[in-house]
């Protein structure tokens, strides 16, 4: 670093310094320069300090020739090899000599009582704060009525908490602070944006000051809004993607200390989350990009505001958080998280957090529940009112393009309705229709007069009529709706597997619809999130020398581990270590106690339910699925969901099956009975030979 100095003082008396860093802006830096030599407050009484970050470019002789013989502050030159505007703007703080510093950018310019009106409501403790003009270049007027002003308006002339105004902390300028504070904080010279921001912010959290926003007309910072200015920059994956990400990462190493500085970061992280929305925005096919890169990071985005206001489409659903099987998500979670784009979410059901692995994938989250103790017809009338209220709402909010889907998810048939509703009043809003779930005992003619009665659902029914299809007659609603509101209204009902899907078909108790069901019908298996990190352990690189099976199947079903576990005792010594069992469940004890009783717990790993085991799924050299008996709600046995998943995974299949399921007659690379000790020795001896070579 270099340094010059244009014009000499003595430091004791210096109030106050002003940094401004340049590069490339010769022309507006000098306009700078002269508003700041017009300030009513003796230039003997405060300095500024010209930071040129990269290439000098001439700067320092230019600033030399400019200064020659004026009337106003010291002017101290320095000049740093190394580009990057917090670099400099953190020379500036080290090398300022005043009790006070502010900070002008070299595109900007003050008002000639800008200072004076600051030093003089400086205090401890209390940061005056000036109002701000925006404007638009090269001829724009100032504009007083802008975001900032607008706020600032509000509380003029009093002394404020700062958290009060958030907004106006992370400003880079229009305040005064001691510079013993700003040199103790610091900039994060690893951000290339953002940089500012989070030096106010780590001001605020050590000082804790207060804002005195002053109440006089004439202390005015004009600040420039055109492209290619310190605040306007260009909306690409750099600079609103991965530079946000940077700012997250610094922003996590502030300590909260206090509410109110824990709820100003809260608005950051809100606010940077803007930024990747604005990118997401003009970029929507970038969204799986974007996901791909905040997961490789392993930061926490307030996916929230990204999203707000993107939705294409609005999704229902009776509830979340429930997996089927060992497995979460569940089927309904990982098709939402399968969508392109993002989805407005209503669920039907007591609010519970967003599950982590959602929150990029949905804008808008709503839970509408009825009164638990109201009847069925009327709780499902609840649910169509409730979601037709909140789809009005975000439409209204979204201020732009309607929504072009509706997909409804579960098998109380709740979701269904409300979105079978939103579709007879809107016929041009596609609905999905998703059954991933078993579905409830089918009936003959099923409809629910005390529900059709009801007024919430006479479009549904005047809708059906219109397109010729039977109404139905008495009975259960969830079935009605499954079987007579689906089929003649969805425009794509969606399954897991083909036998779900037949078992649907054959459950329609009207032949029109069954028809105009089946051509509309298909079958799509769950998409298997994509988890952030690295998920539980990667079998593959932790035990290289081992075949690692994946074991899925339902909890309390013990069949299937017992199998196994019986014939791993029968293995040599040899055998038993080049193999390890990993088994998903969330019963983990009991699944401990019986490897530990047969013998076999050096063997066989137990694992929490959930995330592991879609990971083994993904990462298993085996996956072993157990189906012990077909499901009591449907005529036929169906395939579980854990192994719709395992079949169109990665890896091939052992079929541990009982009598008359589907697994038994669906094609696996390996399969075995239910207490078949002697073939299952005999898949493991071959696993353990083929390991050999």
């Amino acid at each position: 670093m270099s340094e010059s100095s244009v014009v000499t003082t003595a430091e004791d008396d210096l109030l106050v310094s002003v940094v401004v860093p340049t590069y490339g802006r010769p022309d507006t830096l000098l306009r700078t320069l002269d508003s700041l030599a017009a300030q009513t407050l003796a230039p003997d009484r405060f300095e500024v300090l010209v930071i040129v970050n990269g290439e000098p470019g001439g700067v320092p002789d230019l600033v030399g020739r400019h200064t020659d013989g004026w009337r106003g502050p010291a002017v101290r030159v320095l000049e740093t090899a190394r580009a990057g505007v917090a670099h400099a703007r953190w020379l500036g703080v080290e090398a300022a000599r005043g009790t006070w510093m502010t900070m002008v950018d070299d595109d900007d310019w003050v008002s000639s009582p800008y200072l004076q009106r600051l030093v003089d409501a400086a205090a401890p403790g209390v940061a005056p704060l000036a109002d701000i003009a925006e404007v638009e270049e090269p001829d724009g007027a100032p504009n007083f009525d802008n975001s900032y002003s607008r706020l600032f308006r509000q509380v003029r002339g009093r002394v404020i908490e700062a958290a009060e105004l958030p907004e106006a902390i992370s400003l880079n300028v229009c305040k005064l602070i001691p510079t013993a504070v700003a040199r103790s904080v610091g900039f994060d010279e690893r951000l290339r944006s953002a940089s500012d921001s989070l030096f106010w912010l780590r001001v605020f959290a050590r000082d804790r000051f207060r804002f005195h926003v002053l109440d006089v007309d004439d202390a005015v910072y004009y600040r420039t809004t055109n492209h290619g200015s310190l605040s306007r920059q260009d909306v690409t994956h750099d600079f609103s993607v991965v530079r946000r990400l940077d700012a997250y990462e610094s922003l996590a190493e502030i300590s909260t200390g206090s509410p109110e500085v824990h709820e100003v970061l809260a608005r950051t992280e809100r606010s940077l989350g803007l930024h990747i929305g604005a990118y997401l925005r003009e970029n929507p096919a970038e969204q799986r990009a974007v996901i791909d890169t905040v997961d490789a990071r392993g930061v926490s985005v307030h996916w929230e505001r990204a999203n707000r206001r993107r939705a294409a489409e609005l999704v229902v659903v009776d509830r979340l958080g429930r997996a089927s099987g060992p497995l979460a998500p569940s089927p309904t979670e990982r098709r939402v998280a399968a969508q392109e784009g993002v989805a407005d979410l209503v669920v039907l059901s007591a609010e519970t957090p967003l599950p982590g692995y959602l929150e990029p994938y949905v804008g808008s989250s709503a839970w509408l529940t009825a009164a638990p103790d109201a009847s069925r017809p009327a709780r499902l009338a609840a649910a169509v009112e409730h979601v037709a209220a909140q789809e009005k709402e975000w439409s209204r909010y979204k201020k732009q393009a309607p929504y072009l889907r509706v997909r409804s998810y579960g098998d109380a048939g709740d979701a269904h309705l409300a979105a079978a509703a939103l579709k007879a009043r809107k016929p041009d809003l596609q609905w999905i229709v998703d059954l991933s779930d078993p579905l409830p005992v089918p009936l003959q003619r099923p409809v629910q007069s005390a529900l059709t009665e009801h007024r919430a659902v006479q479009p549904v029914l005047a809708a059906i009529e219109a397109a010729g299809l039977d109404a139905g007659g008495p009975g259960p609603a969830s079935a009605w709706i499954l079987y007579v509101v689906v089929p003649a209204l969805a425009d794509e009902i969606v399954f897991t597997e083909a036998n779900l899907r037949d078992a649907f078909l054959r459950a329609c108790p009207d032949p029109a619809a069954r028809e105009r069901a089946a051509s509309i019908a298909t079958v799509a298996t769950p998409y298997a999130i994509r988890r952030r990190g690295a998920g539980p352990a990667a079998f593959a690189t932790t035990e290289p020398d081992r075949v690692h099976l994946g074991l899925v199947h339902d909890d309390a079903d013990w069949q299937g581990l017992d199998t196994l576990a019986a014939a791993v005792a029968r293995l040599s010594a040899s055998e038993r270590a080049r193999i390890r069992i990993h088994v998903a469940t969330g019963l983990e004890d009991a699944a401990r106690e019986r490897a530990v009783a047969a013998g076999v717990a050096d063997v066989i790993d137990v694992r929490g339910a959930g995330a592991s085991g879609l990971e083994m799924i993904a990462r298993s050299d085996v996956v072993v699925c157990v189906d012990g008996q077909a499901p009591t709600g449907l005529a036929e046995p169906l395939l579980p969901a854990y192994a719709v998943d395992a079949l169109a995974g990665p890896a091939p299949v052992w079929a541990i099956h009982g009598a008359g399921t589907t697994l038994a007659s669906t094609p696996t690379a390996h399969r075995s009975a239910l207490g078949d000790v002697d073939t299952a020795v005999r898949i493991l001896q071959g696993l353990t030979a083929t390991q050999d070579r």
